[in-house]
């Protein structure tokens, strides 16, 4: 017999009445705009701020900034509000309601779904009743999801704060689902070090400096090359070259000293070199960092042995043995400054032609050179073989 109430007709028989069980009422949660919220730029959470009368009610949230008032009403002000919330399931219904003064961006798990920022006014009243409503439940995720709203106070021409307040109000409802919210925790910064890269190109390679063993390769080493005795006659800063890095726990075999191009694969590439021969880049600090040059045809290939010193040569900190392009930094030390040179020749091989010509002009002679590609083409002149579109 199944399950419910035992009832007597008038036949005096007993009979089950069955019980009808309601549905469960769905369950619903709601996340709010509270001092939780963190805010990158101040790296703090956001407090309580000053509400204008004019400024939207949304019931459950409260209205927040960086400062319990405008700082400075006469500028603009953009602040990033960040929290994290979970969901036990996905909801059937989950929308935001949202004010600010004045405007906001706002990004659920990075897929922004709402944009008021875009060609926002002083004017633009984003901050009244009944706030605006977005659609969020595409964007959800089950268990750990991410907020972020960027708000964005316009300056006016007053000194008074609540003349031109800023602030932000939110709520996040949802239906079917039971949701938390949390503390926006930021990953830590990675720690790093910068690193130059220069370039210097001569004229062949018996002007290279054959200096395996020398020195450490300091913020000087170049500009002291060139200033020894008439290297400056024969070699120069040479831009547009590129350098790539990669830290030891990600690779630690060389891609090849004869390798022309990036290695690709986890190396990171950074450059060009600008007209001071120079680029830098981010590295992160805390252990060893390969460092190589990006190597062009038309140069004086590596000799990748320390006997051979007919070879292009690259250095780098207090690396500076054999003549390979795959030179480290070791170790890496937070906000350190570490340098690499790399030294190179063209070589005076021409290219084989196609059937046009163009005639060529220098300061000191005129040719016909027939060409194979703009970027492979070299002509012989007072600086040497020089690659045809490249300043020297």
């Amino acid at each position: 017999m199944g399950h419910g109430d035992y009832v007597i007709t008038e036949e005096n028989r007993v009979e089950c009445v069955p019980v009808v069980t309601p549905p469960p009422t769905p369950e619903s949660c709601e996340i709010t705009s509270n001092e939780i919220d963190f805010i990158e730029e101040k790296d703090a959470n956001a407090v309580e701020t000053w509400t204008h009368s004019a400024w939207a009610d949304l019931v459950g949230g409260m209205w927040i900034w960086g400062d319990a008032e405008t700082v400075d009403p006469q500028a603009d002000e953009t602040q990033t509000f960040k929290k994290n919330f979970t969901t036990t399931n996905l909801p059937t219904v989950a929308t935001l309601t949202i004010a600010a003064d004045n405007g906001a961006r706002v990004l659920i798990n990075g897929h922004e779904v709402l944009d008021q920022l875009d060609g926002l006014d002083v004017g633009d009243q984003n901050y009244d009743d009944p706030g605006e409503v977005v659609d969020i439940l595409p964007h959800l995720l089950v268990g750990d999801n991410t907020l972020e709203i960027i708000v964005t106070n316009l300056a006016y021409d007053t000194t008074d704060p609540h003349t031109n307040p800023a602030g932000l109000n939110y709520k996040i409802s949802m239906t079917g689902a039971d949701c938390d919210e949390s503390e926006y925790s930021p990953e830590p910064e990675t720690p790093t070090a910068t690193l130059h890269a220069t370039k210097i190109v001569c004229e062949s390679e018996e002007y290279l400096p054959n200096r395996s063993g020398g020195a450490d390769i300091t913020a000087t080493t170049a500009t002291e090359f060139l200033a020894q005795g008439d290297n400056a006659e024969h070699c120069w800063l040479e831009d547009g070259w590129q350098f790539e890095w990669v830290t030891d726990a990600d690779s630690n075999t060389n891609p090849g000293d004869t390798l022309i191009g990036p290695a690709g694969g986890e190396w990171t590439t950074f450059g060009l070199t600008g007209a001071n021969g120079s680029t830098t880049t981010k590295i992160p600090a805390g252990g060893k960092v390969w460092v190589r040059e990006v190597n062009k045809v038309g140069y004086q290939p590596f000799a990748s042995s320390l006997a051979d010193s007919v070879s292009a040569e690259f250095w780098c900190s207090t690396d500076v043995l054999n003549y390979d392009n795959w030179d480290w930094v070791d170790p890496v030390t937070a906000d350190g400054q570490y340098y690499c040179v790399a030294f190179n020749a063209l070589t005076e091989e021409i290219c084989e032609p196609e059937a046009q010509t163009v005639l060529l002009s220098s300061d000191d002679d005129v040719k016909m050179v027939s060409l194979l590609t703009m970027s492979l083409v070299q002509l012989r002149s007072s600086h040497g073989c020089m690659h045809l579109g490249f300043r020297k």
